[in-house]
């Protein structure tokens, strides 16, 4: 995924927009952006790669790069680092700073296994975006992999080569920030791909290449006829220039009517761009200044162009914005100072109370440039009627400020005031030994009133002490501020009050850390595959479930526990260390199967841990996993059995404590091709459901939950009605559709609505069905009986880098899906509404 796809999960706007996201992407693509004689930075990287049942794979490899370049073939054949005998790989990559155009990847492969990608691993997005110095994938889990192989033509049948090939697992939803089972490749000159390192089934494909449509394949097989022809989309070519036509350069991107990607992120030389248009609709193209974000977009376009002007909205109508900064006691100028400024206009680009969240204020910071030698800060001034801004303004030996209503004036510099900064300095030491603890986790909040724009959690910030144990808080206001330090691999803790006075530098504040009490145990009863661990969970208000079966398949795919607090099992022996005085709960994490889901959390004991050790013996004969199997019939339609799976979903139970996050999914199995399913499962009651893997629509819902016995196996056969629908949907004028998604609603009362994105089928890997082109054919499989369909759509417009629509529907269908037949449907979308230009109030 792209920076911009990866910063609008940070939050959804009215109107059904997600403009936030965009807004942080200008100011991303910044932080990005390669520095002139900036040095390439050093980043150590961890990992261990086993096989599904967890013995090491020697010689796996890693490569790392920029997104598209990345191959699977190359982490085969010339790999940046291979793993030893014992599956660890540990190497130091130099990560040079990333340009508009480039997005990291890192891909790890071995001969005969399911590849492993992992988008963007080198920034982190909170409390702002920087480059990690330390990488530790933990444990990665490769199954048996294969080759699926294709050809790429064009419209006239010629070879393509070049074009990207990516593959990914179906049932992984949104890979960013994350590892995910995939591959990639590159056609050659015959355009010819072969890529390594896929399931069997259920793998979705996606196809680029600049100038033409992306093309997405939703659950692929090895069976699959991949003897693609991209369709031809074009160019769109031109400049970025300002209010008086001279040119400007920076990152320009195309923002679309439907569909939250967006193309290109070249850096213009001389303000000239060409970027490749990938999917049909209206769009603009958008530019962006190195500090300010948005600084102008082009008019309304429905296609590819040549000299389109994307000119600068009005300069600085108004005037520019000059900050100056002076001591807050002395009212002495400040020299040197570095600043931002976001003109938000809307109230809603604020937190609550009017105050900078968490999000702006990394913002801001990425976005800072510094002053003149006078120690004036110039930077663009509002356009039109943005006359609120949020500052923020830092310099050497003060706290920063943030300010989240500077009003705008015409000709009047802004002066902040600063106060000098004050320091928290000391160790954390063994309160037994003396001795300096190493790993801790230290973090410092402000207590009592807090500063203006400032909002809970980012008034706390941590650090990790060093060998010596030290931690170190600088550039605080004056406060009273509570220090608690914490050990790496428990939940014993010791807290301090510190109060600094401002300029005050406090260099004793050492925190003597409890050794807490060590919970060990031996788990027995039953025999556990390689990789369960067990951690210690704290009583809450129940876990946070889903409906969706792909929503949280989550990074336990692996079978390992991503969670701070787990340890493996040693031949059935744990400990857990530095414990606090507590009541928890003992859950043991047994890998159930590579896309299985997540990893099956198994409750075993109830521990009261006090100011004594503890040591649990744990007899699983009533909760070790048991299973559900059987055989599915599908019935009236000729699909690839593995396209069809089987879910579990666990019966909600009050009381139960907090798991986390990536512990909280159902879990499932395909279907095999003589229709067999098998799926491992905590002891517990179930609801099964038949789902279509391609397009996530639910074609059955067994009707009596199943009970889940401890090692026992319980038989559930099905036999499921289908129907297959062949559904084409004609655009208006052949171009701009206008709806953003489709909804599929089977009128029975056990099976759910499903809502499909009509190009989301790609965008984030959800499930659905894309469309390109102007009359696209689909197929996909409903139950039998009355079918509603409904288009979403209505009032769009693309301003400045944000797509906002509102949420009505423009079309409603209902048809009879008749089992036996296969359903033939046309469905013609409305024309597009007319885009407004002004804000929506």
């Amino acid at each position: 995924m792209t920076t911009t796809g990866l910063w609008r999960y940070v939050g959804s706007m009215r109107y059904g927009c997600i403009a936030l996201g965009v807004l942080l992407a200008s100011t991303s693509l910044v932080a990005q952006q390669r520095v002139e004689n900036a040095p390439d930075v050093s980043v150590t990287i961890r990992m261990r790669v086993c096989d599904a049942k967890g013995e090491p794979i020697e010689s796996a490899g890693v490569v790392v790069g920029v997104l598209g370049e990345v191959t699977t073939a190359k982490a085969l054949t010339d790999p940046d680092a291979r793993s030893a005998a014992d599956g660890t790989i540990l190497f130091v990559a130099k990560i040079p700073p990333l340009s508009h155009t480039q997005v990291s990847s890192l891909l790890v492969a071995a001969r005969g296994k399911t590849a492993v990608r992992y988008s963007h691993p080198f920034y982190s997005i909170f409390p702002e975006l920087k480059v990690k110095t330390h990488l530790d994938l933990g444990e990665l889990r490769l199954d048996d992999g294969h080759t699926l192989s294709g050809r790429i033509r064009d419209e006239q049948g010629k070879p393509m080569a070049g074009a990207r090939i990516r593959s990914q697992d179906g049932f992984v939803n949104g890979s960013w920030m994350k590892t995910s089972f995939g591959s990639e490749a590159l056609s050659n000159a015959r355009g010819v791909f072969t890529l390594p390192g896929v399931f069997a089934s259920a793998m979705n494909l996606r196809i680029e290449a600049d100038g033409y449509y992306t093309h997405f394949f939703g659950s692929v097989d090895l069976g699959s006829p991949l003897d693609v022809r991209l369709r031809p989309s074009g160019f769109v070519e031109g400049q970025v220039v300002d209010e008086l036509g001279q040119p400007l350069e920076g990152a320009v991107m195309i923002s679309h009517e439907f569909g939250d990607a967006t193309d290109g992120y070249p850096s213009t030389a001389g303000g000239r761009f060409r970027i490749g248009v990938s999917k049909p609709g209206r769009f603009r193209v958008t530019a962006y200044d190195n500090y300010r974000g948005v600084i102008a977009q082009s008019e309304l376009l429905d296609g590819p162009a040549e000299g389109v002007e994307v000119r600068r909205e009005n300069g600085q109508p108004k005037g520019g914005f000059v900050i100056r900064a002076v001591d807050a006691v002395t009212k002495k100028a400040i020299p040197e100072i570095r600043g931002a400024v976001l003109w938000l206009g809307a109230r809603f680009w604020l937190g609550g109370d009017d105050k900078i969240n968490d999000d702006l204020k990394a913002v801001l910071r990425i976005m800072a440039r510094p002053s003149h030698e006078d120690g004036r800060l110039s930077l663009q001034g509002p356009s039109k009627d943005d006359d609120l801004g949020a500052v923020h303004v830092v310099a050497a030996g003060y706290a920063p400020a943030f300010n989240a209503e500077v009003a705008f004036q015409a000709g009047k510099d802004v002066v902040i005031e600063l106060t000098r900064s004050a320091a928290i300095r000391g160790k954390v030491l063994d309160a037994a030994s003396g001795d300096p603890v190493a790993g801790a986790r230290v973090t410092c909040e402000l207590r009592g009133k807090k500063p203006p724009g400032s909002s809970p959690r980012a008034t706390e910030i941590f650090v990790v002490t060093g060998r010596d144990g030290r931690y170190e808080f600088s550039d605080l206001s004056a406060g009273s501020y509570q220090v608690l330090a914490r050990w790496s691999t428990g939940t014993a803790n010791a807290t301090l009050l510190v109060r600094v006075k401002t300029s005050e530098q406090v260099a004793d504040a050492d925190v003597a850390l409890p050794r807490g009490v060590t919970v060990t145990g031996k788990v027995s009863g039953a025999k556990l595959p390689l990789g369960c661990k067990v951690l210690l969970v704290g009583k809450g208000g129940g876990p946070r479930r889903s409906d969706h079966w792909l929503t949280r398949a989550r990074m336990l795919q692996d079978g390992s526990a991503r969670h701070q607090e787990a340890v493996p099992l040693h031949e059935g022996s744990f400990s857990l260390p530095h414990r606090a005085a507590a009541t928890e709960k003992l859950l043991l994490l047994i890998p159930g199967g590579l896309r299985q889901g997540a990893a099956i959390a198994v409750w075993v004991a109830r521990a009261r841990i006090g100011e004594a050790d503890l040591d649990l013996a744990v007899d699983l004969a009533e909760h070790a996993p048991g299973t559900i199997t059987g055989v599915i019939k599908v019935k009236g339609v000729k699909a690839p059995a593995a396209r069809f799976v089987v879910v579990a979903k666990r019966a909600p139970r009050h009381g139960d404590h907090v798991l986390p996050e990536e512990l909280c999914g159902s879990r499932w199995s395909l279907v095999d091709s003589t229709g067999r399913y098998s799926i491992a499962l905590a002891p517990g009651e179930y609801t099964l459901e038949v789902v279509d893997s391609a397009t996530g629509i639910t074609l059955a819902k067994v009707e009596e939950p199943c009970e889940v016995a401890a090692l026992d196996q319980a038989v559930v056969d099905q036999s499921v009605d289908v129907v297959e629908i062949r559904a084409r949907f004609t655009m208006h004028e052949g171009r701009s559709p206008s709806a953003s998604h489709v909804a599929i609603a089977a009128s029975q009362d056990n099976v759910p609505d499903f809502t499909m994105a009509l190009f989301g089928n790609g965008a984030h890997e959800n499930p659905g069905f894309g469309i390109i082109g102007v009359s696209q054919p689909v197929r996909f499989f409903v139950p039998p009986g009355p079918v509603d369909l409904k288009v979403k759509g209505g009032a769009t417009r693309i301003h400045r880098g944000m797509t906002e629509s509102t949420d009505e529907y423009v079309l409603e269908r209902s048809f009879d899906a008749e089992f036996g037949k296969v359903g033939e449907w046309l469905i013609e979308l409305p024309p597009p509404v007319d885009m407004k230009s002004e804000q929506p109030k």
